[in-house]
């Protein structure tokens, strides 16, 4: 995808381009051989928002110029926002009714908000791996659960991520005194190299819990079936004259 004009990003964001300008000149918006990269827009993203709580220009440039504002350049190492279907479309793709589709959102704890904003590509194959489950037979009930606890798990793993590569990564970085922008690299080239192998890591470490598990479910079932045989041995032998 090509990169927006300074046009377009004012546009996207209903601010002036000389805000937008007066934004980069000050370095609150850092850009890169004067580009608007998409992680450029994401940090005039939330510089739009930090602004409509009330934060001042002095503020957020004295953040920007230490790297607080840096985790904005990350936005460049997720897939740009690609088309989407509406509500209606995304049960149609993936089989699932439009209520079914809610009640699994909202079980897994994402904002019901967000499929009225539209459903990318990615979340309708997600809903297919899903409508698979139900039709293999597993009960609904006890899915909906299953993605409640994917969910709030998942989301619990995604803030450790985010907290402890601040904690470890990011504020050393401010404390060195590092520039902002090249703090912001530094980062991303950390985070490109890591992120891939988050997946392989988490599946591995599920495998070994799921077996261990139903190692331990079996063997509970053997020590209830034993303690069933027994306890009807004994009522036999008590009943004998």
């Amino acid at each position: 995808m090509s990169e927006p004009s300074l046009k377009q990003v004012a546009r996207s964001l209903d601010v002036s381009p000389d805000t937008l300008r007066r934004w980069s000149r000050e370095g609150i918006v850092p850009l890169r051989d004067g580009r608007w990269t998409p992680a450029a827009v994401a940090q005039a993203w939330i510089v739009l928002r930090l602004r409509a709580r009330g934060h001042s220009l002095e503020e957020l440039r004295e953040a920007a110029h230490s790297g607080r504002l840096a985790y904005g350049y990350m936005e460049e190492l997720f897939p740009p926002k690609p088309e989407t279907l509406s509500l209606k479309e995304a049960a149609r793709e993936s089989g699932l009714e439009a209520a079914l589709i809610r009640r699994i959102w909202s079980s897994a704890g994402f904002s019901g908000k967000t499929l009225e904003e539209g459903i990318s590509a990615d979340d309708v194959q997600l809903l297919r791996y899903m409508a698979a489950v139900l039709s293999a037979g597993f009960p609904l009930v006890a899915f909906l659960q299953l993605v409640r606890v994917y969910g709030q798990a998942l989301a619990q793993i995604a803030d450790a991520e985010v907290k402890l590569f601040h904690l470890f990564v990011h504020e050393p970085l401010i404390r060195d005194g590092v520039d902002g922008l090249q703090i912001a690299e530094e980062m991303e080239g950390l985070a490109t190299e890591l992120l891939p192998l988050a997946a392989p890591i988490m599946e591995h470490v599920h495998q070994r819990w799921l077996q261990h598990f139903i190692e331990q479910d079996v063997v509970g079932e053997v020590r209830m079936k034993g303690f069933a045989e027994t306890t009807e041995l004994f009522l036999a032998s008590a009943e004998e004259p």
